[in-house]
C-alpha cells in the first residue's frame, strides 16, 4: 500500500510537497490585517526525503482583477528584517539537517577492514 502511495507521490511533485512532515519552523510573523501571518518552514518529502523550504502565507489581502488570484502580506519596514531572519533560519536548519544525514566514512586499513580508521 504504501509503495504505491510513494509512487503517487513521486509522480505528482505538488502532492508530494503538499503532503512533507514540517520539520522546523521559523517564528510567524503578523501583517497588518488581523490573522495575517508569514511563517518560514522546513520540510521533509516521504517520497525521496528531500528538503524544501516553504513559506506559509495567510495574506491581508487577495486581488485577482487581471483574471489571476494574488494574495499580499503587508509589513511594516521594520520587521522585513525579521522575514529575511526566519528565511535565514530555515537555510541553516536545511544545512544541519544534510550534514546530519550524511554517514560517516572509513578509510581502508592496510589490511582492508573498513571498521579501523588509522
Amino acid at each position: 500500500m504504501w509503495t504505491s502511495a510513494k509512487g503517487l507521490l513521486s509522480r505528482w511533485k505538488p502532492l508530494a510537497n503538499m503532503l512533507a512532515e514540517v520539520v522546523f519552523e521559523a517564528p510567524a510573523m503578523e501583517g497588518q490585517s488581523k490573522g495575517s501571518v508569514l511563517q518560514w518552514r522546513v520540510k521533509r518529502r516521504a517520497d525521496d526525503g528531500q528538503l524544501l523550504i516553504s513559506l506559509k502565507v495567510l495574506a491581508d489581502y487577495g486581488t485577482g482583477s487581471d483574471g489571476r488570484f494574488r494574495n499580499y502580506i503587508d509589513f511594516k519596514p521594520g520587521q522585513v528584517k525579521q522575514v529575511s531572519d526566519g528565511l535565514a533560519l530555515c537555510v541553516a536548519e536545511c544545512e544541519r539537517l544534510k550534514r546530519a544525514s550524511i554517514r560517516p566514512t572509513y578509510d581502508l586499513a592496510v589490511d582492508g577492514d573498513p571498521h579501523e580508521t588509522d
